[in-house]
Parts: structure tokens; C-alpha cells; sequence
């Protein structure tokens, strides 16, 4: 890639219209390294917990760079990437590590919320359940930022699908 802004994308999340021109509109200002997007889920009627999480994603009161996973489409200028050394190579959390670092060499105004949605699968979640996995999801981050390892911390992550509780025979 040969661009001057990188775009992080989860395959199972979908930006919005108008997505590259509210980035280029977000790093007309030079102060401004990298940013994100606010977060929807595709099935929020679902679950008052995706509704919740989600709308604390848009919420301008609850906007927080720790709030920010990967799932939100971030973006960053290409030489703040380069000069940075990218993304860690770590098994989680690279996303959440790579942002607490871009806001730190930033500021404050350093990272930028786009005011629009981009709009990830709940199906992991639906399917774990909802409050279960954000719990499991926000435990991990407690305990990463302070100071337990992403590998230690993979083995709590790893995903199963539940056992349908039908018998069969």
C-alpha cells in the first residue's frame, strides 16, 4: 500500500457512506494522527447490552480512547504509523495498545471521533451473550492496562462456539 492514511477494518464490520471523506475531513486538521468511528452493531434490536454498548460509542459524554477497539475502523496517517513501529504483534489487544499509544504521542486532540457508524456483526456476541462477553471483553482490558500480558490473557479469550443443549437420539 502506497497511501497516506491506513484504514484498519474488521472483515465482519461495514463502513458507512461517506466514510473516506469524514477521514479526510478528520486529518485536514494536522494536529490530528489517527482516529476512529463510532460503533453499531448489525443486530442491535437483539440485546439491551449491544444497544447500550454501542450507544455509549456515539455518546460525545462517554467518548474515551479506551473505549476504542478495532472493531470502531481505525485510521492513522501512514508515517505516524511507520513512525510508531505499527501494530505490536501480540495475539489481542494490539488494537486497544496501538491506540493508547497513537493518543498518547497525540493528546487529546491527537485522535479523532468520526460522528458516523460503522456497523459490526453481534453474532460472536449473540452467540456467547452479550453481557457475558462484554464482562469477559472489559476484564481483559482491566487487567491489561494493569499489566498482565496479552498472552496470559489470550487463553481467557479464545472463542467456542456454545454446545447446543439438544439431545440427540
Amino acid at each position: 500500500a502506497q497511501a497516506d492514511v491506513l484504514l484498519f477494518l474488521h472483515a465482519d464490520t461495514q463502513l458507512p457512506l461517506g466514510a473516506l471523506a469524514a477521514v479526510q475531513q478528520a486529518l485536514a486538521d494536522p494536529l490530528v494522527l489517527g482516529g476512529c468511528f463510532q460503533l453499531r452493531f448489525d443486530d442491535e434490536r437483539e440485546s439491551l447490552v449491544l444497544w447500550l454498548w454501542g450507544w455509549c460509542t456515539r455518546c460525545w459524554l462517554l467518548r474515551s480512547h479506551r473505549l476504542v477497539f478495532g472493531d470502531r475502523a481505525l485510521f492513522v496517517r501512514r508515517s505516524v504509523f511507520e513512525a510508531m513501529g505499527g501494530y505490536r504483534e501480540w495475539p489481542l489487544l494490539e488494537d486497544c495498545d496501538f491506540v493508547l499509544r497513537l493518543r498518547k504521542l497525540g493528546g487529546r486532540r491527537g485522535f479523532a471521533f468520526v460522528p458516523l457508524d460503522v456497523v459490526t456483526s453481534a453474532r460472536r456476541l449473540l452467540e456467547v451473550g452479550p453481557l457475558r462477553q462484554q464482562i469477559l471483553n472489559t476484564s481483559i482490558f482491566l487487567l491489561w492496562y494493569f499489566g498482565v500480558s496479552p498472552a496470559r490473557l489470550r487463553e481467557w479469550y479464545s472463542y467456542k462456539k456454545p454446545q447446543s443443549r439438544e439431545k440427540v437420539g
